[in-house]
Order: structure tokens, then C-alpha cells, then sequence
């Protein structure tokens, strides 16, 4: 908590010391408005920088899952096309929805929805290399970035790899799982040189992934290489 004391009297120069505590009582710090100085220790150095450690992974991570939410993803995606255009490579955007997600969800309650979403995330990060980008966007919605890639089969195979790794069951208690997904992939530069366009395109491809059979991804440009 905070405290403030006034000094001094009336024909008397008058200071304000306030005081700082912390939860457990223990004095942290104190100001005095006659000389403005303040005096931390050790460890209230370390908890505020603990705290805007803290703060700063909350803002660009998902709270469930702890992977990348949309403003990291959308900053990541950004980077990733400039890296592209720089050294004159391909990159892939990869969105991810998960099939038959919502009846499981609504049969069972949100807290096992919620568990079985940090299943997916968990396996979904250990299906790309560390500099790619695993996010969620919200509710059932994945999306990859694979920073730099050869060929457009590249991203295909990561599409094979994130298809078969989900397809595997899902332990939770005595219950068992099977989670698909429908996969949309954008190129760059074969489908769009701009984020907005990308975006768009594995959107297009993913929803035409959904439509087409459950558990399979789709190329947005058929010249990409067509579906799994």
C-alpha cells in the first residue's frame, strides 16, 4: 500500500514522505518531496522487471496456449515477407481450423476444450523448426509462418506432418480424442507479395480444404502444387 506524511508546521518549510509497502508489510521504498529520491533495493528491481517481463509475454502470447497471438503473428508475418523479399526466397502462411472441434467443446464442457486446445498447440509447435511462428488466432484457429522455404512441397510436407500428428489420439482421463483439421496454404510471391493478400489466400484455401474432406490442405494456386 501507499502512505503519505506531512512534515513541518505553519512559517515552516513543509515535506511529504510516502511511503511504499508491500503485500507481506515489508517497506519498499519511500519518496520525500523535499528531496525527490527514491531508494529501491534488490529485489524490487528484480519484481519489476519480473513484472515487465511478465507483461510483455502477455501481450504478444496467447494466454491458453502460450503460443503467438494475432499481434505477434501479424508482426512475425510482416518480418517474414521482408526476409523474403530481401533474399529473394518463398515463405508459406499455413491456416489451420480444427474440424469437429465446436461439438466436443459444447458436449463436454469449455475446461476440457480448453485442455484439448493446449494438446494441439503443444503438438503443433514440435511440427516446425524454431524460427517459424505458431499461433492462435482464436477459438479453434491456427496459423503457421514458415520463415523461409525452398519449394512450395516444403510447405506441404509440414502440412503432412501437422495433419498426421493431430490425427493421433488424444489421451484426456479415461476419454479419447481424435482431433483433424482442414489446412490452407499461401506462397509467397506465387500468390500474393503482400500481407494483406497472403492472408486472404490461405483463408480461400482453407475453407476449400473444409469443403473438399476433413483432415486434408489445400494450395491456394493450384500451380502450388494442389491439394494432400
Amino acid at each position: 500500500y501507499i502512505k503519505a506524511r506531512t512534515t513541518g508546521g505553519r512559517g515552516s518549510k513543509s515535506s511529504t514522505v510516502v511511503s511504499f509497502r508491500t503485500p507481506d508489510a515489508t517497506p519498499s521504498y519511500s519518496v520525500n518531496s523535499s528531496h525527490p529520491r527514491i531508494f529501491f533495493n534488490k529485489s524490487d528491481i528484480s519484481a519489476i522487471k519480473e513484472s515487465e517481463e511478465r507483461l510483455a509475454h502477455l501481450a504478444h502470447h496467447d494466454p491458453l496456449t502460450g503460443l503467438a497471438n494475432r499481434l505477434r503473428f501479424t508482426a512475425n508475418l510482416e518480418q517474414a515477407l521482408e526476409t523474403a523479399k530481401r533474399h529473394q526466397r518463398k515463405m508459406a502462411l499455413m491456416y489451420l481450423d480444427l474440424d469437429d472441434f465446436k461439438p466436443i467443446n459444447d458436449a463436454r464442457g469449455h475446461s476440457v476444450g480448453d485442455e484439448i486446445l493446449k494438446l494441439v498447440a503443444a503438438r503443433l509447435a514440435r511440427c516446425v523448426r524454431a524460427e517459424d511462428t505458431v499461433a492462435r488466432l482464436g477459438g479453434d484457429e491456427f496459423a503457421i509462418i514458415l520463415h523461409e522455404i525452398t519449394r512450395s512441397e516444403d510447405a506441404a510436407a509440414v502440412a503432412r506432418k501437422v495433419l498426421g500428428t493431430l490425427s493421433e489420439p488424444l489421451p484426456f482421463g479415461e476419454d479419447t480424442y481424435r482431433i483433424t483439421a482442414s489446412v490452407g496454404i499461401s506462397i509467397f510471391p506465387d500468390d500474393a507479395r503482400r500481407q494483406d493478400g497472403l492472408l486472404r489466400a490461405a483463408d480461400a484455401a482453407m475453407y476449400r480444404a473444409k469443403e473438399s474432406r476433413s483432415g486434408d490442405f489445400e494450395f491456394h494456386s493450384h500451380a502450388s502444387g494442389g491439394h494432400g
